[in-house]
């Protein structure tokens, strides 16, 4: 019997080109980040935890269906992404 061939893995880290597009626009349109107040430096690259990145106001793991919708979404520094990760379980 042949087996079902394999999904493909995504490497850790890399999001997908809808993420990566909502991004974009999330952070041309916004300037302050959504949980802390204070501005984002667009000049930093987001791997930096001051630099910008895509927050959901509704958990992702909560709220699948919510993910790509532009009301779920504001920018966050990276450092308030990662802090509020446990907040929404």
């Amino acid at each position: 019997m042949p087996s079902r061939p394999q999904k493909p893995r995504k490497r850790p880290g890399v999001k997908s080109r809808r993420h990566q597009a909502l991004r974009a626009i999330v952070l041309t349109e916004e300037e302050f980040c959504g949980v802390c107040g204070l501005e984002i430096d667009k000049r930093l690259p987001g791997t930096d935890p001051m630099g910008g990145t895509l927050g959901h106001i509704l958990s992702v793991r909560a709220f699948p269906e919510f993910e790509f919708d532009r009301d779920n979404c504001q920018a966050e520094h990276l450092a308030c992404n990662i802090g509020k990760a446990g907040d929404h379980a």
